[in-house]
């Protein structure tokens, strides 16, 4: 299993890439999100300059928000930068596009979008060939999979002022989620998710995607604190990989079994280099590999 990071596509991101490079992290991913974030190709590419050896990826490009040339161009721009360590990814449009007020793209513009891109890269100009897509995780044999959490001391309970900061974020996005593509109802039958709604509505209807996304994977916004406060924290070791080094390897092997080859970490909290070195140590203690 390669044990890998991610972070908010943020100013300082190239800085901690450098160090999660130091540290021994196979591979670093950043967002792509910019209507709240730095440009991610901009950032990859400074992160590329200030490291030798660690892998370099998006997780993950939004095809609509780019024509395929623009992203070809850049992905051999990046190659050329760090050849050998990029890793390039794309998705159909969480944050990147249900934050401006759109849903998620189709598959059909992905496989057309995913055929221009990838006949640009090879010099192309059409017809493409067509793109076969595996109906399951075992059928790759690369599957990074994107984790928040924290590993957590023996007696720490969830609610504490520090899984709060590094464990929150990935527990909010379980509200996120279910009221992107469950509504009200489904966010109601989470823990606190009242709590939650009743921030949410305080927004117009016509501005609730803002509301929903602020601060996506880099603090807690209003809604999220409050379910938080009411006890929401509750349910944190049940949607992040967040627990004891022995529950957090646990969470691994289980995810390997199931077909994941990779696990990609992004620490969150004041104190990024801490959690980057408490998960790597969870992580890979015990492996000799």
């Amino acid at each position: 299993m390669e044990v890998s990071c991610a972070f908010p596509t943020a100013l300082d991101s190239p800085d901690n890439i450098a160090l999660a490079e130091r540290m021994g992290y196979d591979r670093a991913w950043v967002y792509d999100t910019p209507q709240q974030s730095p440009d991610v190709w901009m950032t990859l590419a400074l992160a590329a300059v200030r490291t030798e050896r660690i892998g370099l990826g998006q997780g993950v490009l939004v095809p609509s928000l780019r024509y395929p040339m623009v992203d070809a161009a850049a992905t051999a721009t990046l190659v050329a930068l760090a050849p050998g360590r990029v890793a390039i990814s794309f998705g159909t449009g969480f944050s990147g596009r249900r934050a401006t007020g759109y849903r998620a793209i189709p598959w059909s513009y992905m496989k057309e979008y995913l055929l221009a891109y990838r006949g640009l890269l090879r010099g192309e100009v059409g017809p493409y060939l067509t793109l076969q897509l595996p109906d399951f995780a075992g059928a790759y044999s690369w599957v990074p999979y994107l984790a928040w959490g924290t590993v957590l001391d023996e007696a720490e309970a969830t609610g504490s002022d520090h899984t709060m900061a590094a464990g929150g974020l990935g527990w909010a996005l379980a509200y996120h989620g279910a009221y992107e593509f469950g509504g009200p109802d489904a966010v109601r039958d989470l823990p606190c998710g009242g709590e939650w709604m009743d921030v949410v509505k305080r927004t117009p209807a016509d501005q609730r995607h803002l509301a929903v996304h602020v601060g996506h994977c880099v603090e807690l916004n209003e809604a999220d604190r409050a379910a938080w406060d009411a006890g929401g924290h509750a349910m944190l070791r049940n949607v992040t990989p967040s627990g004891t080094p022995a529950e957090i390897r646990d969470g691994i092997a289980e995810l390997a079994a199931h077909g994941v080859t990779e696990i990609v970490f992004q620490p969150c909290g004041p104190d990024v280099a801490g959690e980057l070195e408490r998960f790597l140590a969870a992580a890979t203690e015990g492996n000799t590999s």
